[in-house]
């Protein structure tokens, strides 16, 4: 070691190599990395606490907890800690702890949203009078998943405010019409009106306990009919063929998304396969990449006029309804599909919160998962997706948006009019 090789330096130098290696999913270059910052310097709190959190994404979760419960005895206040083995508990399925520190942890400077409010904290008693506020605090997906608590929240609060992503309110005000939904950003915490208050994503630790405690649904959420109509159209006019919606990335760009996201090129065994008509759902920017794809492969992902599923989550809804099934990497279009109770493939690292300890999702029981453990390379993942997707094309019956031989024929989407009156209404 020289005079300017430091231990401190040589471990915050090794700290910075292995965050390098975490955000870009080399998971065992990032674990040797940040041991030799801690054998270099044993006390390096931020190499612990991501230590931990690489151990988690290998599922190696009681190696994990282990750290992380040293960590939390020395920081018992340090609500960063406290969400992590959150994480930890709720991916081994120890639901009642996973709940708790859940609540400890994310109630603190880790979640968004208000922290003064005018009225206290619900703790789930039934309110003869009086109105709760539920707020979000997470993105988008989360407070998809989380309004799958709400109906229960409404049967003990009848008199609730809901603010909500403004994008998200016209699905709730259909799926829950006795709650007052409105912006988030026009409620104000400290309004006097409001006898008591709850986080959306403090709301499973009250009504999940268990994993018996998952109701089993056909959707929460539902489409506008008219928008239903519209797009059952639009998939007709693409042709024939099972319609699948397609979406191969994350909005969000941290490290743990990021080992989660794909390129177009990784699904290309997929999208090769005879019988499926694709349609992108992906909500950011990819006219050129699906032009590029289609001019070096041949292949044809389909874009739909019009539709924009990152603003108008209307649309969203009502597409992903339409469609015979939704392959999605896990973002907020697959949580839609699963609220709305529509055939839904998602791809999943399995220490997620989504999966409980599970194979399945219990918030979404007509989603299927394919679990994408850190170490299996994503062309075998997509390998076995292709398989089970020759496989469902064989089984599943025609299209309700394929066109029938005979434009005088009854309409597939079951309107009871004749295609060329309904679907097929300005095709040649």
């Amino acid at each position: 070691m020289t005079e300017t090789e430091t231990p401190d330096l040589l471990a915050a130098a090794d700290a910075r190599t292995a965050d390098a290696h975490a955000d870009a999913g080399r998971l065992a270059e990032a674990e040797a990395a940040y041991r030799a910052a801690l054998s270099a310097e044993p006390g390096h709190h931020a190499a612990k606490v991501n230590l931990a959190g690489v151990l988690l994404w290998q599922e190696r979760y009681g190696e994990s907890a282990a750290l992380l419960e040293n960590l939390l005895a020395e920081a018992p206040d340090d609500t960063t800690i406290a969400a992590r083995l959150a994480l930890v508990r709720l991916a081994e399925g120890d639901l009642s702890e996973g709940w708790r520190l859940y609540e400890a942890g994310l109630l603190g400077a880790t979640r968004r949203g208000p922290k003064r409010f005018a009225c206290p904290r619900w703790d789930g008693t039934p309110m003869a009078e009086g109105t709760l506020l539920i707020w979000r605090e997470q993105g988008l997906g989360d407070e998809i998943r989380f309004a799958s608590c709400y109906a229960e929240a409404l049967a003990r609060a009848p008199q609730t405010v809901i603010a909500a992503e403004t994008r998200l309110i016209p699905l709730f005000q259909a799926a829950f019409p006795e709650a007052d939904i409105r912006p988030a950003d026009r409620v104000d915490p400290l309004d006097p009106a409001f006898t008591a208050q709850i986080p959306a994503g403090s709301l499973p630790g009250l009504f999940r306990p268990t994993l018996e405690s998952f109701p089993s649904h056909a959707g929460y959420l539902r489409a506008d009919p008219s928008r239903v109509l519209h797009w059952r159209r639009e998939l007709a006019a693409l042709g024939g063929g099972l319609k699948v919606g397609f979406s191969w990335r994350s909005g969000r760009t941290h490290a743990e998304n990021r080992q989660h996201s794909t390129t177009l090129d990784d699904w290309v065994p997929l999208l090769a396969i005879p019988g499926a008509r694709f349609v992108s759902l992906q909500y950011d920017g990819t006219r050129e990449e699906l032009a590029d794809l289609r001019e070096r492969t041949g292949m044809t992902v389909a874009t739909l006029p019009g539709f924009d599923p990152k603003l108008d989550l209307d649309d969203l809804a009502a597409v992903l309804t339409v469609l015979d099934l939704t392959i999605s990497i896990g973002n907020s279009t697959a949580d839609l599909a699963g609220a709305l109770g529509v055939p839904c493939w998602e791809t999943l690292a399995p220490w997620l919160p989504d999966l409980l300890g599970t194979d399945r999702l219990p918030w979404y029981p007509a989603t299927r998962v394919f679990a994408k453990h850190w170490d299996t390379p994503w062309p075998d993942l997509i390998a076995d997706m292709a398989q089970a997707l020759t496989a469902y094309l064989a089984e599943t019956p025609a299209s309700t948006t394929t066109p029938p031989a005979n434009r005088n024929a009854p309409c597939p989407c079951g309107s009871g009019k004749r295609y060329k009156h309904c679907c097929g209404r300005g095709e040649a």
